[in-house]
């Protein structure tokens, strides 16, 4: 991350709401042994979120990768086909188009 958003984030430090402590960082992005990009709902971050939205609409992503983030979905306005035995992503552009920030 960028030197000015790391900063913030370790000056802020854990937080204890009650029993919980919380502790602001962000996963990186995970990948299978092959190099296949793997969903996560809770790693949403906007410099992923193409690659996030493309995978979950490609049928070659393994089913169970889909199905997870499915029952997980964090993505308002998702639309989805197959589900829940195998939900393909229909709206990818719509959520996140290729080029963003482009003139539609």
């Amino acid at each position: 991350m960028p030197d000015q958003i790391t900063s913030v984030v370790n000056q802020i430090g854990k937080v204890k709401i009650a029993d919980a402590t919380y502790i602001p960082k962000l996963g990186c992005d995970n990948h299978t042994p092959a190099g296949l990009f793997v969903p996560q709902s809770e790693q949403i971050i906007l410099s992923n979120l193409r690659q996030v939205v493309e995978s979950l609409a490609n049928a070659a992503t393994p089913v169970q990768m889909r199905t997870r983030f499915y029952e997980n979905n964090p993505i308002p306005g998702a639309i989805w086909a197959g589900h829940p035995q195998n939900p393909i992503l229909q709206n990818a552009d719509k959520i996140m188009p290729a080029v963003y920030g482009a003139q539609q």
